[in-house]
């Protein structure tokens, strides 16, 4: 699924998202900084398809010719906060499973996740953010606190997602979280 249609699937599942396909005459009137992706699958970094942060309206436009040349354009705020990955996978032992763990673009360097069968319950959740050593940003982390209830309140959701739904894949990263909130902002989804 393309971005803007897997973030639509896990809005309708009751996570919070961000991120609208946007045409150029949108673009000058959007809130700053702003984050400028494809609206593809598949991991978009890699390939020079996101640009973050971005301020001057030269900016954004250069941003946005770059990447129009071959996919629709999804803007985005910055958002502040830690970087969490959350997924959705079938293992052939386990059945589906979910998985937390540290997000962003060093996710896969450190690979400091967890997983559970589905479903889960709120317990089971809360030992899952307890578990990873990324646990230390709820406890709070030169200044900033990621919201756990946050992240519980989401695992407990993309469960329930799972529980309906099949995935070959579903990857969220980064799901951003601050002292209030948890935003997914980029998300892939495999059927």
């Amino acid at each position: 699924m393309k971005l803007s249609e897997s973030l639509a699937l896990l809005s309708k599942a009751g996570l919070k998202v961000s991120g609208t396909v946007v045409s150029r005459g949108e673009l000058l009137g959007l809130p700053r900084p702003l984050v400028l992706k494809a609206d593809t699958e598949g991991h978009k970094t890699d390939r020079g398809m996101v640009f973050v942060g971005l301020r001057t309206d030269e900016e954004i436009l250069e941003a946005y010719r770059a990447i129009s040349r071959r996919h629709p354009v999804v803007a985005q705020p910055v958002f502040d906060g830690a970087e969490f990955i959350l997924g959705a996978l079938r293992d052939p032992t386990f059945g589906k499973v979910i998985m937390l763990g540290m997000g962003g673009v060093y996710a896969e360097l450190f690979r400091d996740v967890v997983f559970r069968a589905v479903p889960i319950s709120r317990k089971d959740a809360l030992e899952m953010t307890e578990s990873i050593r990324a646990s230390a940003l709820f406890r709070g982390f030169r200044g900033k606190r990621a919201n756990r209830a946050a992240v519980v309140d989401a695992l407990m959701k993309l469960s329930k997602l799972c529980e309906r739904r099949d995935f070959r894949e579903l990857d969220i990263n980064p799901l951003i979280v601050d002292e209030h909130d948890a935003v997914v902002v980029d998300a892939r989804v495999v059927l």
